[in-house]
């Protein structure tokens, strides 16, 4: 789908940063990997939107990350059933990570078992986020409601390549 078409079907506000428009709610989650504010990305511009999910939660497209060395997150789990107040939190999780300091970028799957990989500037930035204040409730009720079980993997990428086709 093209970003021109991603409009009030999904129930969103028009809002403008740094002089371009976005629509917020849903379609800030379709949108955010691509233009840059601070240090985070948000998905602006020309490009066909490629949805993957994050969670049950849309995010879009493949990270634009600068030159490595920076760090990953890899988050892998099994959810539980319903929803509980899980996309409304993983919403929210996503708007507040995005304008974290060190914040890079963000891609995810999820089929059966979903992974999530955030990307980072520092360990000290990830340290940061896992402290955050709201982070911390949403990880104690993914414990509680959210997940059967899942796993946290912190890595340092020191090299990375790509293609995309014309």
């Amino acid at each position: 789908m093209d970003i021109d078409r991603c409009n009030c079907a999904l129930g969103s506000s028009l809002s403008s940063i740094g002089g371009m428009s976005y629509r917020t709610g849903w379609f800030t989650l379709c949108m955010f990997m691509q233009f840059r504010i601070g240090s985070a990305y948000l998905a602006l511009g020309k490009k066909s939107l490629t949805s993957v999910l994050w969670g049950d939660v849309i995010v879009s497209e493949i990270a634009q990350t600068p030159k490595p060395p920076y760090y990953a997150v890899i988050f892998t789990s099994e959810r539980t059933d319903g929803d509980l107040g899980y996309a409304e939190m993983a919403e929210e999780m996503v708007n507040l990570a995005i304008v974290q300091p060190g914040f890079l970028g963000i891609e995810g799957a999820r089929e059966r078992v979903g992974i999530t990989v955030s990307y980072w500037d520092s360990l000290e930035a990830i340290q940061n986020w896992k402290q955050n204040e709201r982070h911390l409730i949403a990880q104690k009720l993914g414990k509680s409601d959210w997940y059967l079980r899942y796993k946290t993997r912190v890595t340092k990428v020191e090299r990375d390549y790509g293609f995309e086709k014309d």
